[in-house]
């Protein structure tokens, strides 16, 4: 089988102009091809090397640490809330030791005591 085609041009010198522009632009096409390869080639090189695994992990890590602190934050939110609630308390048991002794023995006493102490 067997194709001819047959083709026209109506203006030879800018057909010949134009297949000098394509064959002057080649080289340069050729050299853009090398550097785009020689980039890909590096880029592919440094994905190898890049540890997504090591990545995953860190972060799983990180997370995890987070949510450690988040925990202990809360423990000490709690115990500070204790500490609180029971210096609180030491307050009422001296009042009503102080106003026991007073109705046991007639005699006014004064328990004195600091922050520090507590």
């Amino acid at each position: 089988m067997e194709i001819r085609t047959r083709l026209q041009i109506k203006d030879i010198e800018k057909s010949k102009q134009a297949i000098t522009d394509m064959q002057d632009l080649i080289p340069k096409l050729i050299e853009q091809k090398a550097v785009f390869v020689t980039k890909q080639t590096k880029l592919n090189d440094d994905l190898h090397i890049f540890d997504n695994d090591r990545l995953l992990k860190s972060v799983k890590s990180l997370e995890k640490s987070k949510l450690n602190i988040l925990d202990a934050e809360s423990k000490i939110s709690l115990i500070q809330d204790q500490i609180d609630s029971s210096k609180n308390s030491i307050h009422d048991m001296i009042s009503k030791l102080e106003l026991s002794l007073k109705q046991a023995s007639s005699i006014s006493y004064k328990i004195a005591y600091t922050e520090n102490d507590l």
